[in-house]
């Protein structure tokens, strides 16, 4: 009888840890979607935040010249395997749509013009997604 509460405890305790490292793990993309956001508003541009994840839309931007800018950020938590995979799913390339990539230990952000990363990216039919994998020590062009 122990053995079964034990075995039930040590698994609600793996379940509560796993849970923890997920929240953190969304908290530092968030983190790293404000990160980006405050650049922008350090560089002078309008920036206006979405509400919902509608359509993978974090922000859009207006340019100088009075353009809106779609920008979805993609930041990833170095910890673990896949670290420096990006992926986005139900991704449609258009002139006004930028994907931001960046891992948490990273200094800087990649931009990519929606029509580059679908370039520089393979398409994965299973999740309807595209996928990059970017290294800092093998840059892709």
């Amino acid at each position: 009888m122990a053995t079964k509460r034990n075995q039930k405890a040590a698994g609600e305790k793996m379940a509560n840890n796993s849970q923890m490292e997920k929240s953190a793990s969304q908290i530092k993309r968030k983190i790293g979607e404000y990160q980006f956001i405050g650049e922008l508003l350090r560089q002078g541009f309008d920036v206006y935040l979405s509400i919902a994840d509608i359509r993978g839309i974090d922000c859009v931007i207006r340019s100088p010249s009075g353009k809106y800018i779609e920008i979805q950020v993609k930041l990833r938590v170095t910890k673990g395997s896949g670290k420096d995979i990006f992926e986005v799913r139900n991704f449609e390339a258009r002139n006004n749509f930028f994907i931001v990539c960046k891992r948490d230990d990273w200094d800087k952000f990649w931009i990519f013009p929606s029509k580059v990363f679908k370039r520089v990216s393979k398409f994965r039919e299973k999740y309807n997604s595209r996928r990059l994998i970017l290294n800092q020590k093998k840059e892709k062009t």
